[in-house]
């Protein structure tokens, strides 16, 4: 909870240590921000295997406060995370920025919600993923506008690249809108690396496997753009790296 006129910014890691056991997670995150707070929360949802997690996340937004909302998430055995932000202010921002990775033979699921309940809110969410082998992924999002939320400003976008094998990616955007006035869009993307840039890069001497490492991590890292906070920005960028590793198929 930030009381008014607060700040704070919070790192928070996920994981486990026991990497070979089946192991069930679920979680609750709360969060209120009073008039005027501005919250910076990073999270790290690094998976083991046989993990199973369940994840519920909300954050209430009241009178001129912003949330800056970072997720980076991989692997796991079957992963769903809630995450919904109330904006229940008038001139209240929210910003969202998702980076998955998913290479093993596992389910990744993300389900948003941005709810506008007062006048001039904002709130942007972006979620880049990257896929491999036959692994599994389901993003949901709504966009809902109340009645009284007008000069409401809202976007959402799910872009995901799919780098080898067969992985199934599902986006579900949704719009409801019970005002008017107001300026709400979605955008969701799915497809292959592509092949000019490949070819740019393999005929400058660049091995096939590095060229698409390199391209996959210019992807990902776009949304390392909206992060404002150099450390946290750095941090995440050493998870993509490492993350790649394993996102090629042989």
């Amino acid at each position: 909870m930030l009381e008014e006129d607060s700040s704070a910014t919070i790192l928070t890691e996920w994981n486990l240590s026991k990497k070979n056991i089946e192991h069930l997670l679920t979680g609750v995150v709360e969060i209120r921000a009073g008039k005027n707070a501005h919250l910076e929360l990073t999270e790290l949802q690094t998976w083991p295997r046989h993990q199973w997690t369940f994840l519920h996340e909300r954050a209430e937004l009241h009178e001129n406060s912003h949330l800056d909302w970072n997720i980076y998430a991989d692997g796991g055995k079957y992963s769903r995370t809630y995450l919904g932000v109330n904006l229940v202010g008038t001139e209240t921002q929210a910003k969202i920025t998702g980076i998955c990775l998913n290479a093993n033979p596992a389910q990744l699921d993300f389900d948003t919600f941005q709810h506008h309940h007062a006048e001039s809110s904002q709130s942007d969410l972006l979620f880049n993923s990257a896929f491999a082998n036959n692994s599994r992924s389901v993003w949901s999002g709504m966009i809902r506008v109340e009645k009284d939320a007008l000069k409401t400003d809202a976007y959402q976008a799910n872009r995901n690249l799919i780098l080898c094998g067969d992985p199934l990616v599902e986006s579900i955007p949704g719009l409801e809108i019970l005002t008017d006035d107001v300026r709400c869009s979605h955008g969701v993307s799915a497809g292959e690396i592509d092949a000019e840039q490949l070819f740019y890069l393999v005929s400058r001497g660049i091995p096939e496997k590095e060229a698409k490492r390199v391209i996959a991590q210019g992807f990902l890292n776009s949304g390392l753009e909206r992060i404002g906070n150099v450390k946290i920005r750095e941090k995440i960028e050493n998870k993509i790296q490492s993350g790649l590793e394993e996102l090629f198929c042989e």
